[in-house]
């Protein structure tokens, strides 16, 4: 849609964890704390409003400016970049949650949705004709049996945290943030270490190298202070998120086994070591 000599990207909203009132909320809050973020705008005249527009079927539809910028280019700026604006992130959306919704602890996937999904990966990977021997291993490494802890300091994050949601304009700006919840931000950080560079097609195709970790550590620590209980939960933090967002998309990437780009970057997280992402002492 073009209008005034202004973009737009029209999406739904609202359909993932938080509704897209509650996701509205948060974006003008972030913005008004100067985080760099797309939000929802009726537009120089208003005739954009309501927006996000409700449908009959109960979810949103909303338009955002569309913001002019470059890819990410996996440059040690550009990783630090991104992680000195998620920490950003976590600073201004922490003590309130806008009505997005909240998890207190995050999920906890029990062993039949576990098995379920290694099940439906392994089969993928197979038709690939890819060893699954690795991914078994590594599933029998990360299997969590306590329950997450609680009580570990809250922001809203977009729980989608990767290059292919940023645009460099020059700095980088959050321009997807639909699958927002109020959750642990070091759950967050934890999604965003495991997939951050997945479905971009110019980021490389493998999760981040320890050094590439570290700079957007750098970034992430120049504005987020991470507490002693927040760094002992932070290896079960990092089995959860690759049980339950990892092997998820190990399952359900819609093209990922089947295009080389992406199948080199899932196979990689398939027997990703999780020392990988280790926090400094």
């Amino acid at each position: 849609m073009h209008r005034k000599s202004q973009d737009w990207v029209l999406k739904r909203s609202g359909i993932v964890h938080s509704d897209a009132p509650a996701i509205d909320r948060w974006l003008h809050h972030l913005q008004a704390r100067g985080v760099a973020t797309v939000a929802a705008t009726p537009g120089p005249d208003h005739s954009l409003a309501p927006n996000p527009r409700p449908m009959p079927d109960g979810h949103h539809w909303v338009l955002y400016p569309f913001i002019e910028g470059r890819p990410y280019d996996a440059s040690p700026a550009d990783i630090e970049a991104a992680g000195f604006l998620l920490g950003h992130i976590h600073v201004a959306g922490a003590f309130n949650d806008w009505g997005l919704r909240a998890y207190h602890r995050p999920p906890h996937r029990d062993p039949a949705w576990t098995d379920r999904q290694a099940a439906a990966a392994c089969a993928a990977m197979q038709a690939q004709g890819i060893d699954t021997t690795p991914l078994q291993n590594r599933l029998a490494q990360n299997r969590l049996e306590t329950t997450p802890p609680g009580g570990l300091p809250m922001a809203g994050g977009s729980v989608d945290y990767k290059a292919a949601n940023l645009v460099f304009a020059p700095h980088p700006v959050l321009i997807d943030p639909d699958h927002a919840a109020f959750l642990p931000r070091i759950y967050d950080l934890a999604i965003a270490a495991l997939l951050f560079h997945n479905d971009h097609p110019q980021a490389p195709a493998r999760p981040w190298t320890p050094p590439e970790w570290h700079r957007f550590l750098a970034g992430y620590t120049r504005i987020i202070r991470l507490d002693p209980p927040e760094h002992t939960a932070w290896p079960g933090m990092l089995r959860l998120a690759w049980l339950d967002q990892a092997l998820w998309l190990l399952a359900n990437h819609p093209t990922g086994w089947t295009t080389p780009r992406n199948r080199a970057f899932l196979t990689a997280l398939a027997t990703l070591d999780l020392e990988t992402f280790a926090l400094p002492a």
